[in-house]
């Protein structure tokens, strides 16, 4: 399971484009692995909540309204409190067991934090979060096509089934 720590800057910054609504955001609706973390006070989903009542972003009310439906896309995660906003992020990100990733909408976005040298990572508090851009979460939530060449062979993927077939 990948979970994921959405930051509201994210959130505002594609509120006008349908291809990271649909394909990003409501990606983690749909029945996959995919989750998005949030703290156990609902400090974040407040911050969520908020980005509504301050403009044009209704889709986020009906994202999170289709995120607590059961079973929940949402993984609650336990934070050390009081955190600073930027520190509330990474906070609930270093919390996640398995990968720690944070979906930003630019890697311009981070103020008091810097990236180490190896690549788009912040170490923070002795661990180290991925950040990853609002494309590069497409491309790691919404993978590539993977184009296989068979020859002589009966190959069923994604699920498929196959029956009353002979090779010859």
């Amino acid at each position: 399971m990948a979970t994921f720590t959405l930051t509201t800057n994210l959130l505002r910054n594609i509120s006008d484009d349908k291809r990271y609504i649909c394909d990003l955001l409501w990606t983690f609706t749909q029945s996959n692995s995919h989750k998005v973390a949030k703290d156990d006070k609902g400090k974040l989903l407040d911050k969520y909540k908020n980005l509504i009542s301050s403009g044009n972003f209704h889709h986020i009310l009906t994202w999170i309204d289709l995120m607590e439906k059961i079973p929940s896309s949402f993984v609650t995660i336990e934070v050390d409190y009081p955190v600073s906003d930027e520190d509330l992020y990474l906070m609930i990100s270093k919390n996640v067991n398995g990968s720690k990733k944070i979906i930003v909408s630019s890697h311009q976005e981070w103020k008091k934090y810097k990236y180490i040298i190896e690549g788009n990572i912040i170490h923070y508090e002795g661990e180290n979060l991925d950040i990853i851009d609002r494309d590069e979460a497409l491309e790691e939530l919404i993978p590539g096509k993977n184009i296989t060449n068979i020859s002589h062979s009966i190959v069923a993927t994604q699920g498929s089934q196959i029956s009353d077939s002979k090779l010859k």
